[in-house]
């Protein structure tokens, strides 16, 4: 499930400049301080090695998609917190619609959100280190939380990166296999 051509289009056009690395802050001051600090805001990410199965068309639109959400956190002045990230989906929607952006794509992108966000304090919560709580296939987990709701994907999504764990990173065909079955299952 992707988002629709003319979202993409609205965030490459609204995003601020950005520049994607591994070392990009993780905190909500640490962002507000580099976007103060530089014209370009962070992402993380690896060109070397970019991030595929995401709700968009690219990793450079994913990545332009994360600056323009991390943006609306540092005008409005909201840290990563879950009540900051809920807030900052609710004006990043508005925004959206207030475009003209179609609410499926809109309400995809901010389900995105609220699910990766879900998932990192879930898996901080079970004691996950730090590089296990991030979904690997974020456009299955927000299907998951589409169609079955967000408790059940997260939940997916930590049996899947409890395995990964335990057996040193994991496979794409495992991760491809869970998810199938996520799906068939919710």
């Amino acid at each position: 499930m992707k988002v629709s051509e003319k979202c993409e289009e609205y965030i490459l056009a609204h995003c601020p400049p950005f520049c994607v690395n591994t070392d990009a802050p993780n905190t909500f001051k640490g962002l507000k301080e580099e976007y103060e600090a530089k014209p370009e805001l962070p992402v993380y990410g690896d060109r070397a090695n970019p991030i595929e199965n995401t709700i968009f068309s690219s990793a450079e639109v994913y990545w332009a998609f994360r600056a323009w959400h991390d943006k609306i956190h540092v005008v409005f002045n909201l840290p990563f917190t879950m009540d900051g990230e809920f807030t900052a989906a609710g004006k990043g929607y508005a925004l959206m619609r207030e475009a003209g952006v179609d609410i499926e794509s809109a309400q995809l992108c901010m389900l995105n959100i609220i699910t990766g966000i879900e998932l990192y304090y879930a898996a901080k919560e079970a004691g996950l280190p730090e590089e296990y709580r991030y979904t690997r296939n974020q456009e299955a987990m927000t299907t998951i939380a589409l169609l079955s709701g967000i408790a059940i994907a997260v939940e997916g999504e930590l049996e899947i990166l409890r395995w990964d764990m335990e057996h040193d990173g994991g496979d794409d065909d495992h991760h491809e296999r869970e998810w199938t079955h996520l799906i068939m299952e919710g």
